[in-house]
Formats: C-alpha cells, structure tokens, sequence
C-alpha cells in the first residue's frame, strides 16, 4: 500500500515538475515576442522619425537614376527588402496584393543592407512587370535610413518629412488602407 501511494506522489510531483516547466517556458516565450513587438514598434522613435528624410540618387532596374525629389509627388513609401529572402518576397508579395489598385506611391529598395546583385534585381522587376519602380539599394542608403532589419517601410510626406516607420508589413497595410492615407 505505501509502494502506491509513493508512486501516485512521485506522479504527481513528475506533473507538477512539467505543469510548472510549461509555464515558465509559456511566460518566458510571451515576454521574448513582447520584446519583438516593443522593438519593432519603437521603430517610429527613430532618430528620423518627424525630420527631412535624406536625400538620395540611386539606380533603377531599368538603369535610370532617381533621386528622392522625383519620386515624392504627394508623398513615397519607401520599402527597403531583400529581394533575395524568401521571407522579405513573401511579405512584399503579401503587401503589393493589397495596395496594387489603390494609388499609393511606394518604391521598393532592394538590398537595402548589401550591393544588389543585377541578376536577382531584374527577375524581381520581371516579376512584377515593371509596375513600380524598383531601385538597387546599397550599404550607403541602409545607414543613412538607419535600417537594421528587413523588410522596413519608410513613409515620406510632401514636405520631405518621414512621417511613417516600421517593420510590420501587416501594420503598414492596416495604415495604408484604412487609419492613415499616404
């Protein structure tokens, strides 16, 4: 009889032990996702958050330079990506979905971090058919943007002002169509 009830108080503790075990893995898992999310959303207390975007003259895909006066119109959303990331294509892809029949003005930087590589540069114009304008990032424009993760977008207002950064292409969608008008 003692043999049973020290094998049914062994069990318990072993439950215990994993109940316990769950819930610090649980709690510390949810606090680690917290931090991503507080990080990702302090993007817009960026150094450049609310100041004059810098200037830039970067190449296209089809080989024109552009400099960020002639693409601002009303306002651009600059999205620096890798175009070379499965992950980046993904949420690009899952972006122009939803903004190719609106009018916002984005252009995509590729490569924001590293030299592009033209072979891959031109597939992902080809891709998308030219129906944007695509230009070769570089490690200069990476700094000057303070980009440290991809993707990131970059909203740009009229006067030249950045106005808009994260890192969440579901949350810049959300603001595209519904709360913000770019």
């Amino acid at each position: 009889m003692l043999y049973i009830y020290m094998k049914s108080a062994l069990f318990i503790l072993c439950l215990l032990n994993l109940i316990i075990l769950y819930y610090f893995f649980y709690k510390n898992h949810k606090v680690i996702q917290k931090k991503k999310q507080v990080q990702r959303s302090n993007l817009n207390e960026s150094a450049l958050f609310g100041k004059k975007a810098p200037d830039f003259k970067l190449e296209s895909v089809q080989g024109k330079f552009h400099n960020l006066s002639s693409i601002l119109n009303n306002g651009v959303l600059l999205i620096f990506i890798d175009n070379v990331c499965p992950y980046c294509q993904s949420h690009f892809e899952s972006f122009f979905n939803q903004v190719k029949n609106t009018k916002i003005n984005f252009v995509l930087i590729i490569n924001g971090r590293d030299e592009p590589s033209d072979k891959y540069a031109n597939d992902f114009n080809n891709l998308y058919e030219g129906q944007f304008i695509i230009l070769k990032g570089n490690k200069e424009i990476a700094s000057v943007y303070q980009i440290n993760s991809l993707p990131t977008y970059i909203h740009i207002n009229q006067n030249m002002i950045i106005d808009y950064i994260s890192g969440s292409t579901f949350q810049t969608i959300q603001n595209i169509l519904g709360k913000k008008s770019f």
